[in-house]
């Protein structure tokens, strides 16, 4: 899974029902995971000044590999 891959599966007509399963049976927590780098860098240019905010070493690509080896 890479960033806009969510795109290019309703491009494609949609996500099938063993992803969805597959998804819903995850813990909330693994499947929230995978999209904190990109909201601390959204709501850290809005909240935090720039000489406070962290340069995080992961990415969306990075946690999704880690939370969705199954797709």
């Amino acid at each position: 899974m890479k960033t806009l891959y969510a795109y290019d599966i309703f491009f494609e007509g949609g996500m099938k029902e063993e992803y969805l399963m597959r998804a819903f049976e995850m813990p909330v927590r693994d499947f929230f995971t995978t999209s904190l780098a990109e909201m601390y860098d959204y709501y850290g240019q809005k909240y935090i000044p720039a000489e406070e905010r962290i340069k995080p070493k992961l990415n969306f690509d990075i946690l999704a590999e880690i939370n969705f080896k199954w797709v």
